[in-house]
């Protein structure tokens, strides 16, 4: 079953259209964060962004499944690593990669939402959300001071099943919301929590006022 059954809006397939975003920047920064963590060099950088690669399926948890990750560094270009979830070691692979390179710029992890039914049957939704991680830098190779925040973490929605009004031929979708909220919430938090990162943007134009740190309200 798909999201396409349920009425909520599908994404198609490989989108990178978003309907609600979460951006946070994370708490260990230029400056040191609590634990006195500097992301101010790529080796750091580059353990920050291992360390999140290696913890992914736990700060998933019973949210969604990783099923492809592609990581851009700065001398490689868009795409320098291409992997797929039913390659061996793909978390590995991609925190090596990462490692040997300073100048990463983007990391994007396409994700498989696992959702509840109304049947309560569990479903699955093929890039229902991305995960990313984007790092600008200047053309030293070093953080762009002319960013406020050149370090920022997104999960990105391509799918409404969370959304109690839904834009998709179904509007109220409050039945789906309310059996998934949790697994966004949770996600969300663990976001924050672990990483640890701090909430700085919501990105939810078609949702004015019905979005919040932990997911969606009801209208």
């Amino acid at each position: 079953m798909t999201d396409a059954d349920l009425g909520v809006r599908e994404p198609p397939p490989g989108a990178r259209r978003q309907l609600a975003s979460w951006i946070y920047r994370p708490r260990a920064t230029v400056s040191g964060g609590p634990g006195g963590d500097s992301l101010a060099s790529g080796e750091s950088r580059g353990r920050w962004i291992s360390n999140i690669m290696a913890d992914l399926p736990a700060l998933l948890g019973g949210f969604a499944r990783a099923t492809e990750l592609e990581v851009s560094a700065r001398s490689k270009g868009e795409g320098a690593l291409v992997l797929e979830a039913d390659e061996p070691g793909m978390l590995e692979q991609a925190r090596d990669f990462i490692r040997q390179n300073d100048d990463v710029v983007e990391v994007c992890v396409t994700l498989t939402l696992v959702c509840a039914g109304l049947d309560l049957r569990p479903i699955e939704i093929d890039h229902g959300a991305l995960l990313w991680i984007d790092i600008d830098l200047d053309e030293n190779g070093r953080l762009d001071p002319a960013t406020d925040d050149p370090i920022r973490l997104r999960l990105q929605l391509n799918t409404d099943i969370y959304a109690p009004l839904s834009w998709g031929d179904v509007r109220d979708n409050t039945a789906l919301a309310t059996l998934n909220a949790d697994r966004l919430a949770g996600a969300l938090e663990r976001i924050e929590r672990a990483i640890p990162a701090e909430l700085i943007e919501i990105d939810a134009p078609d949702y004015p006022g019905l979005v919040d740190a932990r997911g969606f309200r009801g209208p």
